[in-house]
């Protein structure tokens, strides 16, 4: 066995193995894989890469007998072709299936549609309405979507009668063709050979970081056998070192009988060109090949370096070989995210509509999808969805009026009730609503004109001093990060108030930016105020800006009741003197007792949790002083193009570097397996969450823990402690207490770096985006994170939870908070991100109907109102059942028919229905068309529309003549092109 002193990681770990086809390369987690085999094909395209995966850690999948066979064929083609195979210590151990039958298609072929299908459902593929993981197959018409488990991406066979007529690569993620193909090879979903095997091949294996691998290897093989019915034996990490042919042992710290490479890290430049060159002359002379891998274009005069468009994580220097390697963040300080080439979950599937799913129609109001049914009118055949309302009265709605339905986004309880057909109750509901919206929205656009009237002070561009502060984070900024800072100064030096939102995901860098602003601000001359919702994120906030500020004489500051009521009032009295720099607080700080002389930046963290009063502070303070808001929360995109102008929003999507995914595991509650958690946290030396949502029963909850772990501190935390509660949160910061017994009280703020697994006792009335926040608060640094979603094991799952505990199982990747929220607002509406929006009104119209409503409204306020078009159609439209079978696939291709806001919308839709389904039929062109007719036909003057056999007609704002044109499809086309043509010019 060989021992290599490595102590950094990057795009070397791939330079080093160039070489080792054949090899099998372990690292401790799935990011880092991603990023070797990213590295990798950057720097080395020649080299065959060829990644190994984990089974996910849920129940269902390690059922599926599709992992097995996918990790066999991914297993067997290494063996046969060679390449450097890379996994982690889960992905090496867990079992895989021997390959099964094939069959070969070619264009041209007369195979037969139902031939196919009978050889799927013969190799154990399962049938689904939408293609989007291996071993799944969906029939529409003569078009067969199929992934097998030896591709990477899924394959779609159109037949003509018997015969092949073209095969295509798609895209899981949005369903669109990427390749086509003239043959292609479709393998097994099963073996046959006896079911899944635990694999041991003798080879060259290469360890990176081998504690964390064998840390990794335990926890994996812990969880495996909790929840699966194959046990993966104590010993089968150490039986893979043994039947290695070669070992070699990449480790991070000094240790005796290691070699040493002759490979060191560049020198960084951050930006700085001129030094740059200066370096790259001296590099020249000594004849060494400088290679620059980045996600953007050279800068002009460096035509000597072989640049490439390819982000790698970091750089090198192979002195033995004379190559220097820069990325990014040797060149300018940024962090490019790995370039990943793993198809996602479909963004369709959060437009499926499920039977009883909870929607608002907006004249109507409350009520639950029922399906859909086809009717016979005069008109011809209609597909209609069944609205059910109160005491079964039913609505039956054409899918043209789709646009008048939207999905409830408020709190599902046992008492939410469907409104009455007619009744007051919703008119009086939207009335209220409605004036709440008027007063938000104009409440935006009066900070707006006081803003644009406000003379702000134009904090001068950065100096030396800047730099070094900059220079002091112990991170490297992601890109998006540095487009927020970037965004932020660009603001402060503008003549003009900033009001700025910062939404990023838990953990992405908000905090970071907002250090930046503010030691910004106290070098140009201004005091700052940071307004957060708790003391503990009060106290949390106030260490690290005094250990970053404090080196350059800032003067920061807390005012919290953790001060004592002297210290308090002299904190007051320094800041009324100008004295403090930076003062971090909760409320307290809007009290009208506090004068900061010298104000010129507030930042809010999660300002939706301030209450009335200290939000109408806030109002007052944004119009006249730099404003800078944070938030965890996703916003829809319709709204933030209308904010556009009222208030600047900057999006931080990029994961930072260096943390592994959190490992998520679902299933029923077992005493078991929470023992089992808890104590594996405890003797790793870390603290555990233990998540129990009931405050009457909670102290019996501490009480069960108390008993199994007598030896350790355990505390509850709950809302209804008041003071205490505050007391206990500190604790447990400090590390005084082993194992919280809490609330969702601790969903937001909190950043314990030793807390390392969640455990929520019943996950049932959870939502996603709930969860999703709940799961940030582990696996903060560099330390493994474990969360549990549990439920009771003697009651029944209910579907809707069911199905929420599978995406977020699935969605475990660092950034799926942006996933989860866009399925579900249910927690904060996007209302609340912006510093307004009370739940009572809006959550009993629902939050996409609401925000929809103060869209309109801030446009209308603009000056830019939306002109209803009423239409009146008297012609047989619907998406044909045998063009689209799958009633869930058809009802959300309906949903993105009626969201069409622009001509290309339009058009790139009617592509996607040819790519996916084959040549769309009349009746699905003209919903596209009539779709687009209703949000842009408003903005051409078009008020009415009519439709019917002979004739369209078209009546425009302000004219006595209307457009009369063919019948039908022709007529409807004709209008289309008719608004393409205004549109364009």
């Amino acid at each position: 066995m060989r021992k290599v002193f490595l102590p950094f990681s990057g795009s070397v770990r791939p330079w080093i193995c160039s070489e080792e086809t054949g090899a099998i390369v372990l690292l401790p987690d799935e990011r880092q894989v991603s990023q070797f085999i990213s590295d990798g094909k950057a720097i080395l395209p020649d080299v065959d890469f060829i990644s190994l995966p984990e089974i996910p850690l849920e129940k269902g999948s390690i059922e599926d007998i599709s992992y097995p066979s996918s990790r066999g064929y991914i297993f067997s083609r290494w063996i046969e072709e060679g390449g450097v195979m890379v996994s982690t210590p889960g992905g090496l151990v867990a079992p895989l299936a021997e390959p099964g039958g094939a069959i070969q298609l070619k264009v041209g072929d007369r195979f037969g549609r139902d031939r196919f299908i009978s050889w799927l459902e013969e190799q154990r593929f399962i049938r689904s309405d939408l293609v989007w993981k291996a071993g799944d197959y969906a029939v529409r018409g003569g078009v067969v979507d199929c992934f097998d488990p030896s591709s990477k991406m899924a394959v779609r066979v159109s037949f003509f009668d018997d015969e092949v007529e073209d095969m295509r690569l798609f895209s899981t993620g949005d369903q669109r063709t990427r390749y086509s193909t003239d043959e292609w090879t479709f393998r097994s979903v099963w073996s046959g050979e006896g079911g899944p095997k635990l694999p041991l091949y003798p080879s060259r294996l290469i360890v990176f970081d081998p504690p964390r691998c064998r840390s990794c290897f335990d926890g994996f093989r812990w969880l495996w056998n909790e929840i699966s019915s194959i046990d993966l034996p104590e010993d089968r990490w150490d039986r893979w070192l043994e039947s290695a042919s070669s070992l070699v042992f990449f480790e991070t710290f000094k240790g005796p009988g290691q070699e040493e490479l002759n490979i060191s890290e560049p020198p960084r430049f951050r930006g700085n060109l001129s030094v740059f060159k200066e370096q790259l002359s001296l590099w020249e002379k000594k004849g060494f090949e400088v290679l620059a891998r980045s996600a953007t274009g050279p800068p002009s005069g460096l035509e000597e370096v072989s640049w490439e468009n390819r982000p790698v994580s970091s750089g090198f220097i192979d002195w033995d070989k004379k190559v220097v390697l820069l990325s990014d963040v040797e060149l300018f300080g940024l962090h490019s995210a790995a370039v990943s080439e793993e198809d996602v979950i479909p963004s369709e599937l959060n437009l499926f509509l499920e039977e009883g799913a909870w929607m608002v129609h907006k004249d109507h109001g409350l009520c639950r999808y029922s399906g859909t049914e086809v009717v016979k009118t005069k008109f011809g055949s209609q597909e209609l969805l069944v609205l059910s309302f109160h005491r079964s009265q039913r609505l039956m709605l054409p899918v043209t009026s789709m646009d008048k339905v939207s999905i409830y986004g408020g709190e599902i309880s046992d008492d939410l009730s469907p409104d009455v057909l007619g009744s007051s109750r919703w008119k009086n509901a939207l009335i209220k609503a409605e004036k709440r919206i008027e007063e938000e929205a104009s409440e935006l656009l009066e900070i707006y004109a006081k803003r644009r009237l406000s003379s702000g002070k134009a904090f001068p561009v950065d100096d030396e001093m800047m730099a070094q502060f900059e220079s002091m984070f112990p991170h490297v900024e992601t890109r998006d990060q540095m487009a927020a800072i970037v965004d932020v100064k660009r603001d402060m030096e503008s003549n003009f108030p900033m009001d700025r939102l910062i939404v990023g995901d838990v953990g992405y860098g908000k905090t970071e930016v907002a250090l930046r602003a503010a030691f910004k601000a106290v070098i140009g001359g201004s005091q700052v105020l940071v307004v957060v919702p708790t003391t503990v994120l009060a106290q949390q906030h106030y260490r690290l800006f005094l250990g970053r500020m404090a080196p350059f004489g800032v003067n920061v500051e807390q005012l919290s009741r953790f001060l004592s009521p002297r210290k308090q009032e002299e904190v007051v009295k320094r800041l009324s003197e100008g004295k403090i720099d930076v003062v971090i607080g909760t409320h307290r700080l809007l009290q009208k007792d506090i004068s900061v002389p010298k104000l010129g930046l507030v930042v809010v963290d999660e300002e939706h949790r301030f209450g009335t009063a200290h939000k109408e502070r806030l109002k007052k303070i944004r119009s006249s002083v730099d404003f800078l808001a944070l938030s965890a929360t996703p916003i829809p995109r319709s709204l933030s193009m209308s904010l556009r102008g009222l208030r600047d929003i900057s999006t931080i999507e990029t994961a930072p570097i260096n943390r592994p995914p959190v490992i998520t595991v679902t299933g029923a509650w077992e005493d078991s397996l929470v023992q089992k958690a808890i104590a594996r946290e405890l003797n790793r030396g870390g603290q555990v969450y233990l998540l129990h949502n009931r405050v009457e029963s909670i102290g019996e909850r501490a009480g069960w823990i108390k008993a199994r772990f007598p030896d350790f501190n355990v505390e509850i935390a709950h809302g209804q402690m008041n003071g205490k509660l505050e007391d206990v949160m500190m604790a447990f910061y400090e590390g005084q207490v082993d194992i919280l017994v809490c609330t969702t009280i601790i969903e937001s703020g909190l950043d314990v770096g030793r807390a390392n697994t969640l455990i929520v006792e019943d996950s049932r009335s959870l939502g996603l985006a709930q969860m999703h926040q709940l799961r940030g608060r582990i696996g903060r640094r560099e330390e493994r994170g474990y969360v549990f979603f549990l439920y009771p094991s003697n009651l029944p799952l209910p579907y809707r939870t069911g199905e929420r505990l599978d995406a977020i199982g699935r969605l475990s990747y660092q950034g799926a908070g942006y996933d989860i929220a866009r399925q579900d607002l249910l927690i904060r509406g996007a209302g609340d991100m912006l510093g307004f929006s009370q739940h009572g009104h809006r959550d009993r119209i629902g939050t996409d109907l609401y925000y929809k409503k103060l869209r309109d409204k801030i446009d209308s306020l603009k000056g830019r109102a939306r002109t209803e078009v009423s239409m009146d159609i008297r012609i047989p439209l619907m998406i044909p059942s045998d063009y689209i079978p799958q009633n869930t696939v058809r009802m959300a291709m309906y949903r993105r028919m009626f969201s069409v806001q622009s001509v290309q919308d339009a058009l790139n839709l009617k592509g996607e229905l040819a790519d996916r389904f084959g040549p769309p039929p009349d009746e699905a062109l003209c919903l596209i068309y009539l779709a687009l007719l209703k949000t842009e036909g408003g903005n051409q003057g078009i008020i009415h529309v009519m439709v019917d056999e002979k004739k369209t007609s078209c009546r425009l704002m302000g004219k006595e003549n209307e457009w009369i044109g063919p019948g039908g499809a022709k007529g409807i086309a004709l209008l289309f092109r008719r608004i393409k043509e205004w549109c364009d010019g």
